[in-house]
């Protein structure tokens, strides 16, 4: 005979996200836009610092972290930031058709996007030639022959 646990489930429910959860995934949807962008050089994007890198691994930050602290499944998490990058498109294709700039959409966003990202993720400065980094050298010298 089959029988039912009619019990509590021992696992918690999903938190709703809050507004910091929401900016965030708000910010991974910018910055993969502007990446895209610079991938494809854009010369509107050429304005910013180079998102790409950071960018991905800002994405892969804030998502464990929004599933960790609101116990949503990573399918929902990244269906939210499906949804605000196709927020942020309607954004752009809006200020076109009122012959506004959409790149001015996406730099707005920018401005309040780019610090998070630098304070989770710093800007490196270029590497010097020659310059040590760790125990590997940035451009080592070309072998004697």
């Amino acid at each position: 005979m089959l029988q039912v646990a009619a019990g509590p489930s021992s696992a918690p429910l999903p938190k709703p996200l809050t507004d910091q959860h929401i900016r965030d995934i708000g910010c991974v949807a910018t910055l993969g836009l502007m990446a895209d962008d610079q991938r494809r050089g854009i010369a509107t994007s050429r304005r910013f610092p180079d998102v790409t890198a950071r960018g991905r691994k800002y994405a892969g930050i804030v998502g464990d972290r929004v599933v960790f602290e609101t116990g949503q499944p990573v399918a929902v998490i990244g269906l939210a930031i499906r949804r605000a990058v196709e927020e942020r498109l309607r954004l752009a294709v809006a200020a076109s058709d009122q012959g506004k700039d959409p790149t001015d959409i996406l730099g707005g966003l920018m401005a309040d996007c780019l610090p998070l990202l630098n304070a989770v993720i710093p800007e490196q400065p270029p590497a010097v030639p020659g310059e040590q980094t760790g125990n590997v050298t940035a451009n080592p010298p070309e072998p004697a022959q």
